[in-house]
């Protein structure tokens, strides 16, 4: 097995409400791609990318702008070029037990080879880290170098059992644990923790 490295959005979580297409993370992965010795997974729901890429065929170079479909405020849609791998449909088995039914309804999907990068597009959103989904475009997620899922507590169940390390992402989003993400304009100033330090009577 791969010593594998999880890396977490915490402010994308779907669970908690967030619209789970934000691109920052993967903006940065793939800007960093080529000092990762290795494959690295990422997922994001989709719906127009899909769509545009309808007709695709395996071993197809394609262009297409994905994320950021759903998320207006925190981020904007990424142009990717890459070779598609892999076509698929669902269901995929609900592995994070997050949902009411054993298997998840994902519509099609489509993953994107970007160098070492497996880029996997949905139609739906899904509920929950899911190593299922990999698996139904036929990549182990445990054997791969990086894995980047959008959730906050959920890799546990998932992945925590085999990951060598767990970094948690400081994303801008709907759900950020770094309140400076936020832009604040009702509260007085200072304020903790946005402020820092400060001399403070009641």
């Amino acid at each position: 097995m791969a010593f594998l490295v999880v890396i977490t959005d915490s402010a994308d979580t779907v669970g908690g409400g967030a619209p789970g297409d934000n691109s920052t993370m993967l903006r940065s992965v793939l800007a960093n791609r080529g000092k990762i010795d290795g494959l690295v997974l990422a997922h994001l729901p989709d719906a127009e990318a899909i769509k545009a890429l309808q007709g695709a065929k395996v071993g197809q170079m394609v262009t297409v702008d994905v994320g950021a479909k759903r998320d207006h405020r925190f981020s904007e849609p990424l142009t990717i070029t890459g070779e598609v791998m892999c076509l698929a449909e669902g269901p995929i088995t609900d592995d994070a037990e997050a949902n009411f039914q054993p298997t998840i309804e994902t519509g099609p999907i489509i993953c994107i080879a970007i160098d070492n990068v497996r880029l996997v597009l949905t139609e739906r959103v899904i509920m929950g880290p899911q190593p299922s989904l990999f698996r139904k475009v036929g990549i182990e997620p445990f054997e791969a170098k990086v894995v980047t899922l959008k959730t906050g507590i959920g890799f546990k169940k998932t992945y925590a059992h085999v990951a060598k390390a767990v970094i948690r992402a400081d994303c801008p989003g709907a759900q950020s644990y770094n309140l400076n993400n936020y832009e604040f304009k009702q509260i007085p100033r200072p304020m903790y923790p946005l402020d820092g330090d400060f001399e403070w009577s009641p």
